[in-house]
């Protein structure tokens, strides 16, 4: 999907953006850093993610990952954590996103060659962004 599919889809969360962050593809993709995504993927906040339990909104995905997935909507892969774990950065339009060092780390720790491509654009982007800030310093 797009960025703006990926946004509209965004945007129709019946929850407020300060409850979860997007991980994965779909920070990557907010970054700027790919021009599409295939799904999306985010972190809840454990009260958030409690909420949607009790509400029988999430069921677990049979997906095999390090931690348990859950599907919301049948959809959008979640996996949650407390807040004072949250790893994330906020973007421009006011997304909040896995940081991009967490990522790469996922991605050269995972070690698969499909990640390859992934772990050069996320160097060149983070080498890029460093070198503007040296520039706008001086």
């Amino acid at each position: 999907m797009t960025i703006k599919e990926f946004k509209d889809k965004l945007d129709k969360l019946p929850f407020s953006r300060e409850d979860y962050y997007v991980i994965s593809g779909g920070s990557l993709l907010l970054h700027g850093i790919r021009k599409e995504t295939d799904d999306i993927d985010i972190c809840l906040d454990q009260n958030l993610f409690e909420t949607l339990t009790k509400n029988n909104s999430l069921r677990l995905s049979n997906k095999e990952n390090i931690c348990p997935i859950y599907l919301y909507n049948g959809e959008i892969e979640c996996i949650f954590k407390s807040r004072e774990d949250f790893d994330c950065t906020t973007t421009t339009d006011g997304y909040q996103t896995e940081s991009l060092t967490s990522i790469l780390a996922f991605k050269i720790r995972r070690g698969l060659e499909k990640d390859l491509n992934d772990i050069n654009k996320i160097k060149n982007y983070l080498n890029s962004n460093n070198d503007n800030k040296k520039l706008t310093k001086k």
